[in-house]
């Protein structure tokens, strides 16, 4: 089912704004993502499987390593270079939100609306590169 980026928050926006970002979400129950785990050995195995039992939500990486979740849509640290890499204005609205949209835009192109500067500022960025809406390859696992 597609959902509207616009309607993201929390996790699954910041699994949205990884997935922009080029990295790929680790689905624990998706069995190709088991079976190329179950081909690493030794200490780098030790380390991922360190890494999944602390429940935290993963992605692979461009790098195709194994890393947390980071929390785009909450921690300036790592939505902030996001915002000053892609030029991402951001602007109060007048009922107590946030707007943001990529400076340059097309007039065509809406700002974008979130509770906080970080949310607004990634449901932007997403939408910039993935469209207003997405299917959630994590739906059904």
């Amino acid at each position: 089912m597609a959902v509207r980026i616009v309607d993201l928050a929390d996790r699954d926006l910041d699994r949205i704004v990884s997935l922009a970002r080029g990295e790929t979400p680790y689905l624990e129950d998706h069995r190709r993502q088991r079976e190329r785990l179950a081909l690493i050995q030794g200490p780098m195995a030790e380390a991922v499987l360190a890494e999944l039992a602390k429940g935290l939500p993963h992605v692979v990486d461009v790098n195709r390593r194994l890393i947390p979740l980071a929390a785009y849509s909450s921690n300036w640290a790592d939505g902030g270079p996001i915002i000053e890499s892609m030029r991402i204005a951001i602007r109060p609205d007048r009922d107590g939100g946030w707007l943001a949209r990529r400076e340059g835009a097309l007039d065509h192109q809406p700002w974008t609306h979130g509770p906080t500067p970080l949310v607004a500022a990634m449901r932007c960025f997403a939408i910039g590169e993935l469209g207003e809406f997405i299917e959630l390859p994590w739906q059904g696992f």
